[in-house]
């Protein structure tokens, strides 16, 4: 559309066919569904929902509004209250009201107060569409707040995926699924939104944090783009479109640059693996993307891995040495001798090492040590069949030929072994690089240790002088599991 038709429109039409637009565009994610409105009593949102229901037809979604008070200052959140509420009453929806202590929230947290007060804003969104069925959240993110992203992203040494800016459809990771937020006004002005409120009488609510200086965004609001504008005054524009031109060109780079690694990786809830030559031959401009997009899917939303980050795990690969880099929400990079992981926080505290104090083995019974729960029971061989041992994590063992008491404990350097099929000992160390068990699991697999000797690696070899015999007259079974892992998926290289 040019300038001289969006001139000759009412800003109140051209929101509700952006709207009526963004509805279309997204059938499918919005469906039959209430659409949970975000309406912060600013300009932005009450001109997004006066567009909302000037364009309503018979068949347009049920419109729920959400409003969230941050309780930075009490003053105005009241009156935003009160604001938002004779609109919604006035426009006859429904209304839902949260609030919190931010503040605090980023004190406890150790975030930033824009941190914490879009995560209690996003989090109380997503109460209000769970209870009400809602299927998505409408968010008035306009062209003005798309310029002051690209510039805030650029001004941090963004790369091009961060030039993207704003999407018109994100989903954001919430505790039990994940949150679709729709940006229908990314193509309206702000100064078109203030006009919407002029026009039907309201005095919008101005929130103090976007005039506050010590915010980054107050500054490129206030100062940086104004300064831009008397070079260009279509500055707000020309970010926009460089914004919609760097989305198309990160998704075609992105779509080549997966096709070349695709089935190649392993993929897991809680990691994904890659093989180390391959990832060095893929080269430092083709990684950047296998790694964004390894880091969207664990994270399940467009959540954005900073290039200086992607430039340390690319030379980390490529370097001759492995390592870890410790990655935001507790992920980790972990680079081996032939293998490269990203993984979660849940995954990085699951693999922790056990302590070096050994726990005696009750038989029968259970034992714990670390994470592991461990349980015994004895029975007498009475059958000549012999034993399916099909799960690594499940043993049987001749239970007369170990001397007690037995013990599960930590690896210790100079471990040895006599494995199964053999007659002579062989270091721990070597049996884990034999069985391809990754570095950082060496030291989360315990050792059944008894008098005679190391009776079982876990999950990896049994000692075969405590194997069942054909004269064995008692077998002693463990079963050895972990509470805190769903699978043993990635335990192997």
């Amino acid at each position: 559309m040019t300038d001289l038709k969006k001139n000759e429109q009412s800003p109140k039409l051209r929101i509700a066919e952006a709207y009526e637009a963004t509805l279309l565009k997204h059938a499918s994610i919005v469906g039959n569904g209430p659409i949970i409105f975000a309406v912060s009593g600013g300009p932005d949102s009450l001109a997004m929902l006066f567009g909302a229901k000037f364009g309503k037809t018979s068949d347009s979604p049920q419109i729920i509004v959400a409003h969230f008070c941050h309780g930075i200052n009490k003053e105005m959140d009241q009156r935003s209250v009160e604001l938002v509420r004779s609109v919604t009453n006035s426009l006859g929806l429904k209304l839902a009201v949260g609030s919190a202590d931010v503040r605090a929230l980023a004190i406890k947290t150790r975030q930033s107060l824009e941190t914490a007060a879009r995560q209690s804003r996003y989090e109380f969104f997503d109460l209000v569409a769970r209870e009400n069925s809602g299927t998505c959240i409408m968010v008035a993110h306009t062209m003005d707040d798309q310029a002051e992203t690209v510039l805030f992203r650029l001004t941090r040494g963004t790369g091009l995926r961060g030039a993207t800016g704003i999407r018109e459809l994100t989903s954001l990771k919430m505790t039990s699924r994940s949150l679709k937020i729709l940006r229908p006004l990314l193509g309206i002005y702000r100064s078109e939104t203030m006009q919407v409120c002029i026009e039907d009488g309201i005095t919008p609510i101005q929130d103090s944090m976007n005039s506050d200086y010590q915010f980054a965004r107050s500054r490129i609001r206030h100062s940086v783009l104004p300064e831009l504008q008397k070079i260009n005054s279509a500055t707000v524009d020309a970010l926009s479109r460089f914004a919609n031109l760097s989305q198309e060109a990160y998704e075609i780079i992105r779509e080549k640059s997966l096709t070349l690694q695709r089935g190649r990786e392993r993929r897991f809830p809680e990691q994904v693996i890659w093989n180390r030559g391959h990832i060095f031959d893929l080269g430092p401009s083709v990684v950047g993307y296998v790694f964004q997009d390894a880091w969207e899917y664990l994270n399940q939303s467009k959540s954005v891995l900073s290039w200086q980050h992607i430039a340390k795990m690319s030379d980390l690969v490529s370097s001759y040495r492995s390592g870890m880099i410790h990655l935001p929400k507790g992920f980790r990079f972990i680079v081996e001798q032939n293998s490269v992981s990203l993984i979660s926080k849940n995954a990085a505290e699951s693999t922790r090492p056990l302590s070096d104090l050994p726990v005696p083995l009750a038989i029968p019974g259970s034992s714990n040590i670390g994470s592991w729960v461990f349980e015994t029971r004895m029975f007498r061989n009475t059958s000549n069949q012999p034993l399916v041992q099909d799960n690594p994590f499940i043993a049987f063992f001749d239970a007369d030929s170990i001397r007690y008491p037995v013990a599960l404990r930590r690896r210790k350097t100079g471990d040895t072994i006599v494995p199964l099929g053999m007659e002579v000992g062989v270091s721990v160390k070597d049996i884990f690089l034999k069985n391809k068990v990754r570095r950082r699991l060496r030291d989360v697999l315990p050792v059944l240790d008894s008098q005679n000797g190391i009776v079982w690696v876990v999950g990896v070899r049994i000692a075969n002088w405590a194997r069942v015999k054909d004269s064995t007259e008692r077998i002693l079974q463990i079963s050895a599991r972990r509470f805190d892992w769903q699978s043993l998926d990635g335990f192997f290289s």
